[in-house]
C-alpha cells in the first residue's frame, strides 16, 4: 500500500467511539533496533490505526454539530482530542484547498463523508538536510468518493482540495496520530519549506 492510496475495504468487528478511543490508547509504540518486530496487531502504526478507523461507526448524524464552513478557507473543526490522536471534521467549499504539506511526526487517515476529495500526492526528492530548502515532485492526484479512505504515512507529502468545478461542498473526517501540532509547508516552485503551527477553526474566533 502506498501512502495516500484511497481505500474502500469493509472492516469486520464494528466499534463505537468509546471503544475506538480505548483501543488507540492501548496501542504500543513500535520497538526500534535489530530485535524490532513490525506489523503486530497491537502496534501504534499507520496500518493498525487505519484498521481501527475503518471499523469505527460514525454516522453523519453524529457529526452534524461539527459541520461548520468558512468562506475564507476550509474549516478545521475539532471532534475528539486525546494524547494519542485527534479527530477533526474538515469542511470545504468548492475551490478551497490545503497547502502542500507533510504531517511531520504524525500519520493520518481520512474518510470522505460528503462530496469528492482530490488528494494530490508528492515525493520529496531531497533528504531534508538543508534547512528551508526542498525538492518536490508530484506523483499523482486521487479522487476519493464518499465512504472511501485515504492515508498518509510518516514522511508523506500531499495537498487536499475540493475541486473548484465540483459544484458541491466537501466534508471529510480526519484522524491524526499523534495530534497534529506542526507541519512542513512546501513551496515547490521556490524550493522553499517552512514550519507552520496548526490551528482549529474555533481558535480563530477567540
Amino acid at each position: 500500500m502506498l501512502a495516500g492510496d484511497p481505500m474502500t475495504q469493509t472492516a469486520t468487528g464494528a466499534i463505537h467511539l468509546e471503544d475506538f478511543i480505548s483501543a488507540v490508547q492501548a496501542l504500543k509504540k513500535p520497538r526500534v533496533g535489530p530485535m524490532a518486530k513490525t506489523g503486530r496487531s497491537n502496534e501504534f502504526c499507520l496500518e493498525t490505526f487505519w484498521d481501527l478507523v475503518r471499523r469505527l461507526t460514525m454516522t453523519e448524524e453524529c457529526l452534524r454539530e461539527h459541520i461548520n464552513f468558512r468562506e475564507d478557507t476550509y474549516a478545521r473543526n475539532l471532534v475528539v482530542l486525546t494524547p494519542r490522536f485527534e479527530m477533526l471534521l474538515l469542511c470545504w467549499r468548492p475551490g478551497q484547498n490545503s497547502r502542500i504539506h507533510d504531517h511531520m511526526d504524525s500519520f493520518s487517515v481520512v474518510k470522505v463523508i460528503r462530496g469528492t476529495l482530490t488528494n494530490h500526492l508528492y515525493e520529496r526528492l531531497d533528504d531534508g538536510s538543508k534547512p528551508g530548502w526542498c525538492d518536490l515532485r508530484k506523483i499523482r492526484a486521487d479522487l476519493v468518493a464518499p465512504g472511501e479512505y485515504a492515508s498518509l504515512d510518516l514522511g508523506g507529502v500531499h495537498m487536499m482540495e475540493n475541486d473548484p468545478n465540483s459544484g458541491e461542498d466537501l466534508v471529510t473526517l480526519h484522524f491524526y496520530a499523534e495530534p497534529l501540532r506542526e507541519i512542513h509547508v512546501f513551496k515547490p516552485e521556490e524550493h522553499k519549506v517552512d514550519i507552520a503551527r496548526m490551528r482549529y477553526s474555533l481558535e480563530d474566533r477567540i
